[in-house]
């Protein structure tokens, strides 16, 4: 039997897990960290759901993707489910759970919003480095 072997480093923002705790906490959304463990999985893996919407080359080279994904507490489907941005730098083998909103919530966000968050996340494993 061939057992997947987990590929990717997966790492989440500080803006990703706040609304990801506000959802389960004020929404009562419970079912939401069993659907992100399941995501997480996948992309250990390599699997990489949902579509791209970029490629970027600076600072370092990744890809940026978003994923429709429902909302099982609400069983309204994708198009009233969440929206979860998330990159993978290929040559770090890193997947980064960037933002996620409720669609009913936000309509959209603004790349400048998601590029913030990635070089902000970029800048803090940067500055953590230097440390060691």
């Amino acid at each position: 039997m061939n057992e997947a072997v987990d590929i990717f480093e997966v790492e989440q923002t500080d803006d990703f897990n706040a609304k990801v705790k506000r959802f389960v906490k004020k929404k009562k959304f419970v079912n939401l960290p069993s659907q992100i463990r399941d995501l997480v999985s996948d992309l250990r893996k390599g699997d990489f759901p949902g579509v791209v919407i970029r490629r970027m080359d600076f600072p370092v080279k990744y890809d940026i993707y978003k994923l429709r994904l429902p909302n099982k507490d609400t069983n309204e489907g994708k198009s009233n489910g969440y929206r979860i941005y998330y990159s993978v730098m290929l040559e770090d083998e890193l997947a980064l759970l960037v933002t996620i909103y409720y669609k009913k919530e936000t309509e959209s966000l603004a790349e400048h919003f998601i590029d913030g968050l990635i070089e902000g996340y970029l800048l803090a494993q940067s500055d953590a480095g230097e440390e060691d």
